[in-house]
């Protein structure tokens, strides 16, 4: 029982954002893009629906821009659900070519499925794009993870009752002296 409490608790720290809290790179884009975009996270499990703006348990990723040949400006990272229409999720001051910021993963802008995140940045009328990230936000992540389970659940409950149950069919077919 303790084992299974144990692997059940394991399997929601995603939920609850224990995991993957560090902002650590997780991919690194191919040098043929100008604009170096970084993200701490690809995705993202809630256990019911995604949050608003303002719920005090919202996941976030942290982001990095790098684009060393490019002027200082403005810039933004972009979002998007189909890659056809993108909006502006939050902009940046480019710095010496780097920006970098924290993003909360809220129902203003995320929807459950793959989210496509990307940074533009306009220099002179021309505008630069960065490779294209995906963000997975998984919801119901308690119910998806009880339905997962659920098979391996109902098949020990009954390989263990068949088991006690043939224990206790030897023990009374044991003759008392």
């Amino acid at each position: 029982m303790v084992q299974l409490v144990l692997v059940l608790v394991i399997l929601f720290l995603p939920a609850f954002g224990m995991l993957g809290l560090s902002p650590s790179p997780t991919m690194s884009p191919p040098s043929s893009f100008a604009i170096v975009f970084i993200t701490s996270r690809t995705q993202a499990y809630y256990l019911m629906a995604i949050p608003d703006p303002n719920d005090p348990h919202l996941l976030s990723f942290y982001w990095n821009v790098s684009a060393s040949n490019l002027p200082d400006g403005t810039g933004s990272v972009q979002f998007s659900h189909d890659e056809v229409a993108w909006a502006n999720l939050v902009t940046f001051n480019l710095v010496s070519g780097e920006a970098q910021g924290k993003q909360a993963i809220d129902s203003s802008w995320a929807s459950p499925g793959p989210n496509y995140l990307r940074v533009s940045y306009w220099v002179s009328g021309n505008q630069s794009l960065s490779e294209v990230w995906i963000l997975e936000i998984s919801i119901n992540y308690a119910e998806t993870m009880l339905l997962s389970l659920l098979p391996f659940v109902v098949a020990g409950t009954i390989v263990a009752g068949a088991y006690l149950l043939r224990k206790r069919n030897r023990q009374s077919a044991i003759p008392t002296p």
